[in-house]
């Protein structure tokens, strides 16, 4: 299993690091855990779904973009740099506004760090979010989708999987049972995130409670 666990190519999740820990400690008093992975993919927990929604409702606002690039130089949690990284979003299209959000470095920064001859891939996080906007046909979903697709398998998952068995962790995850999944999926983007984040999920608790 620790064979396992240290294969595969290079992983750069920071949140790597903590989840490895966790898993060490963990394993000390129990062999199964549960974990929460998918609960925001699947019950429109992340911020950028409604800053998807909020740029489709403020295009107007496009020419205004490289005012927001200038107040997004702050820190990355502040209020007004999050302000200004949507603003400066507006004048892209939606895949490429959905791919800066969920990237850490814009092309600016890496060209900075490698040089002016860098040559980019075309970004694999906007070419699915064009698929799955045809799709759904709503920017909300059409993320969403793209999470479930991406974000999920390739870093959320495979990072709790090599981080647990490397200290012989078995980790169930409920929130990826697939009729779960599938049903959540087909939900509309207002029952998603209206209301506030993993607002159906909070009030089933509340129900429970």
């Amino acid at each position: 299993m620790e064979g396992r666990a240290q294969g595969g190519p290079p992983f750069a999740d920071s949140s790597a690091l903590p989840t490895h820990y966790l898993s060490r400690e963990t394993r000390k008093h129990v062999k199964v855990a549960l974990s929460g992975d998918g609960g925001d993919e699947l019950f429109g927990g992340y911020d950028r779904y409604r800053a998807m929604q909020l740029g489709r409702r403020m295009r107007a606002l496009a020419p205004f973009s490289s005012v927001g690039a200038k107040l997004a130089r702050g820190h990355p949690k502040s209020k007004l740099t999050r302000a200004g990284r949507l603003l400066a979003s507006l004048s892209l299209s939606p895949g490429l506004r959905y791919d800066s959000y969920v990237r850490i470095f814009d092309d600016a920064t890496i060209s900075a760090l490698l040089g002016p001859d860098a040559e980019f891939p075309p970004p694999e996080v906007a070419g699915l979010f064009d698929v799955e906007m045809k799709r759904h046909r709503d920017p909300v979903r059409a993320a969403a989708a793209t999470d479930r697709a991406m974000y999920l398998p390739d870093d959320l998952l495979t990072k709790v999987d090599r981080a647990s068995m490397l200290h012989n962790l078995e980790i169930r995850s409920p929130f990826m049972d697939h009729e779960l999944v599938l049903f959540m999926a087909g939900r509309p983007a207002d029952q998603l995130i209206a209301g506030g984040p993993k607002r159906l999920l909070l009030r089933r608790r509340r129900k429970e409670a």
